[in-house]
Protein backbone atom coordinates (compact mmCIF):
# COMPACT_ATOMS: atom_id res chain seq x y z
CA UNK A 1 0.00 0.00 0.00
CA UNK A 2 1.35 3.34 -1.02
CA UNK A 3 1.60 6.56 1.34
CA UNK A 4 -0.54 8.44 -1.60
CA UNK A 5 -3.25 5.29 -1.54
CA UNK A 6 -6.64 7.12 -0.81
CA UNK A 7 -7.39 3.87 0.99
CA UNK A 8 -5.39 5.78 3.41
CA UNK A 9 -7.89 6.59 5.75
CA UNK A 10 -7.18 9.09 8.81
CA UNK A 11 -8.16 5.99 10.35
CA UNK A 12 -5.65 3.96 9.16
CA UNK A 13 -3.01 6.75 9.57
CA UNK A 14 -3.65 6.93 13.61
CA UNK A 15 -3.24 2.98 13.94
CA UNK A 16 -0.07 3.27 12.02
CA UNK A 17 1.26 6.42 14.30
CA UNK A 18 0.23 4.27 17.30
CA UNK A 19 1.61 1.58 16.42
CA UNK A 20 4.78 3.98 15.43
CA UNK A 21 4.63 5.21 19.39
CA UNK A 22 4.39 2.00 20.39
CA UNK A 23 7.31 0.36 19.29
CA UNK A 24 9.28 3.95 20.89
CA UNK A 25 7.70 3.12 23.81
CA UNK A 26 8.87 -0.22 24.53
CA UNK A 27 11.91 0.68 22.82
CA UNK A 28 12.73 3.14 25.52
CA UNK A 29 10.89 1.75 28.50
CA UNK A 30 11.94 -1.97 28.21
CA UNK A 31 15.09 -2.51 25.79
CA UNK A 32 16.95 0.49 26.41
CA UNK A 33 17.30 0.39 30.39
CA UNK A 34 18.43 -3.27 29.78
CA UNK A 35 20.98 -2.48 27.23
CA UNK A 36 22.02 0.53 29.33
CA UNK A 37 22.07 -1.67 32.55
CA UNK A 38 24.17 -3.86 31.08
CA UNK A 39 26.74 -1.25 29.41
CA UNK A 40 27.18 0.13 33.26
CA UNK A 41 27.90 -3.22 34.85
CA UNK A 42 30.28 -4.66 31.97
CA UNK A 43 32.32 -2.01 31.47
CA UNK A 44 35.03 -1.77 28.95
CA UNK A 45 38.24 -2.87 30.35
CA UNK A 46 41.29 -0.49 30.38
CA UNK A 47 44.21 -2.44 32.03
CA UNK A 48 47.39 -0.36 32.67
CA UNK A 49 50.19 -0.91 34.93
CA UNK A 50 51.81 1.83 37.10
CA UNK A 51 55.57 1.95 37.91
CA UNK A 52 57.90 4.31 39.71
CA UNK A 53 58.95 5.85 35.92
CA UNK A 54 55.07 6.98 36.13
CA UNK A 55 55.19 8.12 39.69
CA UNK A 56 58.30 8.82 40.68
CA UNK A 57 57.98 7.17 43.39
CA UNK A 58 58.24 3.37 44.08
CA UNK A 59 55.11 1.61 43.70
CA UNK A 60 54.25 -1.82 44.71
CA UNK A 61 51.70 -4.04 42.62
CA UNK A 62 49.46 -6.01 45.22
CA UNK A 63 47.09 -8.43 44.76
CA UNK A 64 44.27 -9.71 47.14
CA UNK A 65 40.67 -11.55 47.25
CA UNK A 66 37.62 -10.16 47.31
CA UNK A 67 34.89 -12.34 49.87
CA UNK A 68 33.70 -14.30 46.86
CA UNK A 69 37.54 -15.06 45.54
CA UNK A 70 37.51 -12.91 42.72
CA UNK A 71 41.31 -11.73 42.82
CA UNK A 72 41.65 -7.69 42.90
CA UNK A 73 44.88 -6.18 41.53
CA UNK A 74 46.34 -2.84 42.98
CA UNK A 75 49.71 -0.76 43.73
CA UNK A 76 50.87 0.29 46.75
CA UNK A 77 52.89 3.61 47.36
CA UNK A 78 54.30 3.60 50.65
CA UNK A 79 55.92 6.89 52.27
CA UNK A 80 58.03 6.57 54.09
CA UNK A 81 56.96 9.47 56.59
CA UNK A 82 53.54 8.29 56.24
CA UNK A 83 51.11 6.93 60.09
CA UNK A 84 48.38 6.26 57.74
CA UNK A 85 47.25 4.76 54.18
CA UNK A 86 44.58 6.67 51.80
CA UNK A 87 42.64 3.88 49.88
CA UNK A 88 41.49 5.90 46.36
CA UNK A 89 38.51 4.40 44.85
CA UNK A 90 38.06 5.02 40.61
CA UNK A 91 34.89 5.64 38.80
CA UNK A 92 32.70 3.45 36.73
CA UNK A 93 34.97 2.33 33.43
CA UNK A 94 38.34 3.56 34.58
CA UNK A 95 41.31 1.56 36.45
CA UNK A 96 43.10 2.49 39.80
CA UNK A 97 46.22 3.44 38.31
CA UNK A 98 44.57 6.30 36.21
CA UNK A 99 43.82 7.65 39.64
CA UNK A 100 47.97 8.43 40.76
CA UNK A 101 47.67 12.08 38.89
CA UNK A 102 44.48 12.68 41.17
CA UNK A 103 46.06 11.96 44.56
CA UNK A 104 49.60 12.30 44.11
CA UNK A 105 49.33 15.28 45.95
CA UNK A 106 48.04 13.54 49.05
CA UNK A 107 51.58 10.95 48.85
CA UNK A 108 53.69 14.29 48.72
CA UNK A 109 51.59 15.28 52.00
CA UNK A 110 52.81 12.53 53.79
CA UNK A 111 50.41 9.45 53.23
CA UNK A 112 51.04 6.15 52.03
CA UNK A 113 48.55 5.24 48.81
CA UNK A 114 46.31 2.58 48.11
CA UNK A 115 45.16 2.09 44.49
CA UNK A 116 43.18 -0.57 43.37
CA UNK A 117 41.26 -1.88 40.02
CA UNK A 118 37.74 -2.73 41.03
CA UNK A 119 36.08 -6.57 39.62
CA UNK A 120 35.54 -6.18 36.65
CA UNK A 121 37.68 -2.95 35.78
CA UNK A 122 41.83 -3.16 34.83
CA UNK A 123 43.68 -5.88 35.72
CA UNK A 124 41.62 -7.23 38.42
CA UNK A 125 38.97 -10.37 37.96
CA UNK A 126 35.24 -10.24 37.67
CA UNK A 127 32.89 -10.44 34.75
CA UNK A 128 30.86 -7.71 35.94
CA UNK A 129 31.12 -4.62 38.90
CA UNK A 130 28.45 -3.39 40.80
CA UNK A 131 27.03 -0.22 41.09
CA UNK A 132 26.55 0.33 44.58
CA UNK A 133 28.52 -0.34 47.85
CA UNK A 134 28.11 -4.00 48.47
CA UNK A 135 29.38 -6.40 51.19
CA UNK A 136 31.82 -7.36 48.71
CA UNK A 137 32.79 -3.91 48.32
CA UNK A 138 32.96 -3.43 51.66
CA UNK A 139 35.03 -7.12 52.67
CA UNK A 140 37.46 -5.92 50.07
CA UNK A 141 38.31 -2.60 51.38
CA UNK A 142 38.53 -4.45 54.94
CA UNK A 143 41.33 -7.07 52.65
CA UNK A 144 42.98 -4.22 51.63
CA UNK A 145 43.63 -2.56 54.79
CA UNK A 146 44.94 -6.18 56.06
CA UNK A 147 47.43 -5.67 53.43
CA UNK A 148 48.49 -2.37 53.62
CA UNK A 149 49.14 -2.94 57.45
CA UNK A 150 51.83 -5.64 56.81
Amino acid sequence: MKLTDRQMTPRKWAQALLVILALFVIDFAVIYPFHRAYLLTHPHRHPVELTEAQTGTPVERVTFQASDGVELVGWFGPNPASRATIISSHGLGANGAGMWDAVQILHDAGFNLLLFDHRGHGQSGGRFTTLAITRFFVASLLRMTECSRS
